[in-house]
Order: C-alpha cells, then sequence, then structure tokens
C-alpha cells in the first residue's frame, strides 16, 4: 500500500436444545400468574413456538412472542423450511432471548425493539433482510449463525478503545460489530484540538479493520474528521476483507491529505459494501483520491443495493463517486446510485474524474441495474458503461427504478427494499426504506 508506513498518528451459560440448533440459546420460561395468549397460527411450549406453513409474525402473533419473552427466553422457527417473516414490530424488555430459526431467509419487515435481551439469527446459509431498524441495547445482544457481534449505542470518547463504542472499536480491530441505535456523532468536531474523530485503527498504526459492521438500520451523523496532513482518513482509515452493511452515513465532513472515504480511505482484499448509503456532507483530499464510500480500492471490491446522494468530492485528481483510485481488481456495483455529486478538483486542472471512479490503473467497474446522475457547473465525468445517466427531473420517476429491476415502490407501507417518498416538494430519489433520513436538504441547492 502507497505510503502507509507513513501515517501514525456477560454472556451468560446456556443449556442447548437439540431441536433448536447450535446457534440458539435454548427456550423455556419460568410459570406465569395469568394464562399467556394464545393464536392458532403459532403454537408455543416450552419456550419454543412454531409458526405454521406460510404463516407471519402478525400483531396478534407479536404479542404471543412479547407475552412469553417476558418469561424465558423464545425460539420462534418455522414448521417447514419457509421464509420466516416478521410484518409487526416484536419488543421487549425483559433480559431474555430472542431466537429466530429456519432454513431459509428471515425478514425482519416490522422492526425489533429490545431495551434488554439478546436476537439471534439462526438460519445458516441464508440472509435475513431489513425494512426497519432493529433496537438493541449495547453489549453481547447479537448472534447470526454463530458469529457474535458487539452491539453499540454510543459514540465513545477522543482515544477510546473500549471496543465497546463507535471510536472503541479501535482496541479490537477484527471484531464484528452492530449498532443498536443512530449516533450523533456531532460533538467530534471539538475533538483532539478540532482535528475530529480519529479515524478507527490501530492508534499509532495503520492496521486494518477486518471484521463485520452491520448498521441495523442506522444512520450515522455529523462525523467531523479534519486531518489535512495524513492519508488513509474515513470512519475506518482501512478496511480489509470486511464488509458492511445496513448503514447510513450522513454530513460526514471528512479531509485528508490523500486517500479520503466516508466509510474508509482505503479499500483491500475483498471488501463489501451492502444496503449502505452516504447522504450529504463531503470528502476532501488536499493531494489526491477522494470518493464518496473510498479514496482508494486496492482489490476486488462489491457495492450492491447502496446509493449516494447529494455529496461533494474534492482533490487534486483521482475524483470518484464511489471510489477515487482504483489500483486493481474490480468494483462491481450492482443496483445502486450515485446522485446529485458535486465533483470537484483542487488545482483547476481536472484529472482523473468519474461517476463511479475517478483515476484507474485496473479494470473498469463492472456495473449492472444501476443509476448515476452529476452536479457539476463545470466537469462533466466520463460515462459508465452499465449504469443509466438520469436527469434532475427523473430521480423521482419510479419507471426509472423499476426498468433497472429494483425492488422499490411509492406505497409507504410497502415492504419493498426501496421506497420513493413522492411528498417532497421536489423530486426526490428513492431511499433504503430502513433508513429514517429526511432528504430535503439533499434535494436542491440552497
Amino acid at each position: 500500500m502507497r505510503g502507509l508506513a507513513a501515517w501514525k498518528g456477560a454472556l451468560f451459560t446456556t443449556a442447548f436444545f437439540s431441536i433448536a440448533g447450535c446457534n440458539s440459546e435454548s427456550g423455556g420460561g419460568g410459570s406465569s400468574a395469568t394464562p399467556l395468549p394464545t393464536v392458532d397460527t403459532l403454537f408455543c411450549s416450552g419456550g419454543i413456538c412454531t409458526l405454521d406453513s406460510g404463516a407471519t409474525i402478525n400483531t396478534a402473533e407479536a404479542r404471543v412472542v412479547e407475552a412469553h419473552l417476558a418469561q424465558g427466553n423464545v425460539i420462534v422457527k418455522t414448521s417447514d423450511s419457509d421464509v420466516l417473516t416478521l410484518l409487526s414490530p416484536v419488543r421487549w424488555s425483559s433480559n431474555r432471548s430472542l431466537t429466530l430459526q429456519t432454513d431459509n431467509d428471515i425478514q425482519l419487515f416490522g422492526g425489533i425493539s429490545a431495551s434488554q435481551g439478546k436476537l439471534i439469527i439462526d438460519n445458516p446459509g441464508h440472509d435475513y433482510q431489513l425494512r426497519k431498524p432493529v433496537n438493541l441495547s449495547a453489549g453481547q445482544n447479537f448472534r447470526v449463525n454463530g458469529e457474535d457481534f458487539t452491539v453499540i449505542t454510543s459514540l465513545g470518547q477522543p482515544g477510546s478503545t473500549t471496543g465497546a463504542d463507535l471510536q472503541g472499536i479501535s482496541g479490537n480491530m477484527s471484531g464484528n460489530y452492530a449498532l443498536g441505535s443512530d449516533i450523533d456523532a456531532s460533538a467530534t468536531s471539538n475533538w483532539n484540538s478540532d482535528a475530529g474523530f480519529y479515524p478507527i485503527s490501530t492508534f499509532g498504526d495503520v492496521d486494518p479493520f477486518t471484521g463485520k459492521l452491520d448498521g441495523l438500520g442506522h444512520v450515522i451523523r455529523s462525523i467531523r474528521i479534519n486531518r489535512p496532513t495524513f492519508s488513509y482518513i474515513g470512519l475506518f482509515a482501512v478496511l480489509e476483507d470486511a464488509s458492511i452493511k445496513h448503514l447510513a452515513l450522513e454530513d460526514f465532513q471528512v479531509t485528508g491529505k490523500s486517500d479520503v472515504g466516508s466509510f474508509a480511505g482505503v479499500a483491500e482484499g475483498t471488501t463489501r459494501i451492502a444496503q449502505s448509503c452516504v447522504v450529504g456532507g463531503s470528502v476532501t483530499a488536499k493531494d489526491q483520491s477522494a470518493g464518496a464510500y473510498f479514496g482508494e480500492r486496492l482489490q476486488d471490491t462489491e457495492v450492491t443495493d447502496s446509493c449516494i446522494l447529494g455529496t461533494s468530492i474534492i482533490a487534486n485528481e483521482m475524483i470518484g463517486g464511489m471510489v477515487g483510485l482504483e489500483s486493481d481488481g474490480t468494483l462491481t456495483v450492482v443496483k445502486s446510485y450515485a446522485f446529485r455529486l458535486k465533483l470537484l478538483d483542487n488545482d483547476g486542472d481536472p484529472n482523473f474524474i468519474g461517476f463511479l471512479a475517478g483515476g484507474s490503473n485496473a479494470e473498469p467497474p463492472v456495473v449492472s441495474h444501476s443509476l448515476v446522475n452529476y452536479q457539476n457547473a463545470s466537469l462533466v465525468p466520463s460515462d459508465v458503461t452499465g449504469a443509466t445517466t438520469l436527469r434532475l427531473i427523473a430521480l423521482g420517476d419510479l419507471s426509472n427504478y423499476q426498468d433497472a429491476s429494483w425492488d422499490i415502490s411509492t406505497d409507504p407501507d410497502s415492504n419493498s427494499l426501496w421506497y420513493l417518498d413522492q411528498s417532497y416538494d421536489h423530486p426526490a430519489p428513492a431511499m433504503l426504506r430502513m433508513f429514517d433520513l429526511d432528504l430535503t436538504d439533499f434535494l436542491y441547492d440552497s
């Protein structure tokens, strides 16, 4: 990596119930003074609740699950290998675990809110899908197919290495993390003598983050990083074989010398971004290589169902919507968009500017079912094969997304992945339904 060395700057013991699978804590609760509610589509016994074939967790089923969670751990499973769908929110405040178990996908469409307790996903080889945020308390309260995630709900303090808050991820660069709530990071503007948030890395060295970060439908807002003499600047300094999903970054103001991005200064190995967005804010490299996601990409990177909206990207050269400089491997972009970007050069000599990727020593991006739009007074980036270029007025046109085969609806009560809100005064683009974002400030210049 170019110049990398230059930048120095209570789980309780559980028994396992054989029918529940090795990823699940055993079900079971204490006696209740009053009979627990029942519903025909959900049979509960001994802390195991089984859904009828083809059934979903609607309001009545959710109330049954919540009542059992007040008594003990609960395992909800399907009677066959059906998709397990939660249409109604499930909420609990007891220190109990809820396990969702099936040999198929799990659809968390109604959301989860647990002020205590743990959520366990048990569906090896399959996916879990969000449409609303999952709210969990801090600690070891999220597990996915045997992998434990540390739930984070706070920003932390300057210099934190606790591994229990956002800044503190620097204390364990190979861990798995999830956000249990939105995080307001505006306090970082006054951190470290106004240098702001310290990019997540091993303090004093640029060790890569090699774990997973699942935002669980949450937003990190208003991080400030002002380190114009340092490279590898972003939320993370370097990602290596890492994954980020279900996360939105809003109004990030990130400044560095070179290799500057919102998610990371540099991505290497096979890095995956899924169902995640960068909204507003600015990324500035005083020298070169700036992108809304990454300043530089060294190997293969995959971006799926993700977006960039209204972000300013500034550098002397190598300026890209997603990636500033591609050094090796392939950037694969599927069903994603880059809208209302401001791609600006510092020195008046625009070089290597692109909708999705700026300077490239690698293969051209492989783009499919994706959409782009640029806003720039003087610079017109080169086109990207596989992406459709839209005018501003077309960002709110449902047919453009449908033509690209997106899972999208204008119905606020739908369970589509993307929501096209047509209540704004100006045409607004689609947004992932799981995020609580007001797009008003990102539609037109003031």
